[in-house]
């Protein structure tokens, strides 16, 4: 059995205000300008996705680092050893 595809959404009073006034004034159906804002829309929320998933990463990059960092007694020797001014 095939899935739909299409997904019905109640858009709020001033969203179907704001879709009629631009339909009427530029002479276009509101169909016509509801695909376009949706098509805006969909371009903000892949970009915020992309976005989102650089951040988790930089996340879990940090994450990563901090757990296997060795700890701080071993730090302190190694920078003993190399006669590395501490602090």
């Amino acid at each position: 059995m095939a899935h739909p595809t299409a997904r019905t959404y109640k858009l709020p009073s001033c969203t179907i205000t704001l879709i009629e006034t631009l339909a009427h004034e530029n002479g276009h159906a509101r169909g016509e300008v509801l695909a376009a804002c949706a098509g805006l829309l969909y371009e903000d929320v892949t970009e915020a996705k992309k976005e989102a998933m650089k951040k988790l990463e930089r996340t879990l990059d940090s994450f990563v680092l901090l757990v296997t960092a060795p700890p701080p007694s071993v730090l302190s020797e190694t920078v003993e050893s190399l006669n590395c001014p501490k602090g």
